[in-house]
């Protein structure tokens, strides 16, 4: 099994279990449900020296970030395939997802579970999409065709 194949795999997986967990989660009765309640007991005062700081050393950690050189590299390239690719980004996904939703007017299915499949089947076929494109272009760039 090749790196991305293994890549894959595990992205695979995580969404399954994000959608059980979501699921699992979604059942528990609102009156059992602990809340997270951020800056309940905040005892250091927050500046906003300190916080503009933070930001500006995270925007620098973000821009020196080899994806943003790989993405202008890629869409200033000029190859209309590509960019054709990437413009489709969320329609393939919602295509998938359109014909979910007409099998939905068939067969009824409660608001909430039709939901949760809706967002679980637009993120898997996103996924990969997203990985079928990343292959696409690494074979494409570096010269081994479109295979």
């Amino acid at each position: 099994m090749g790196m991305f194949d293994y890549f894959k795999t595990v992205l695979t997986i995580q969404l399954f279990w994000s959608f059980a967990f979501t699921i699992l989660i979604a059942t528990i009765p609102v009156a059992s449900l602990n809340f997270v309640q951020p800056f309940a007991n905040q005892d250091a005062q927050i500046d906003m020296s300190s916080v503009a700081t933070d930001m500006e050393t995270s925007i620098d950690s973000q821009l020196n970030i080899p994806l943003v050189d790989a993405g202008a590299l890629l869409f200033y390239s000029g190859n209309i395939v590509i960019d054709l690719m990437l413009n489709f980004l969320t329609a393939v996904p919602s295509m998938f997802t359109l014909l979910l939703s007409g099998l939905f007017l068939i067969i009824p299915v409660d608001a909430f579970l039709q939901k949760w499949i809706l967002l679980f089947t637009f993120a898997l076929v996103g996924i990969m999409y997203m990985l079928g494109l990343m292959s696409f272009l690494s074979a494409f760039r570096s010269g081994r065709g479109f295979n």
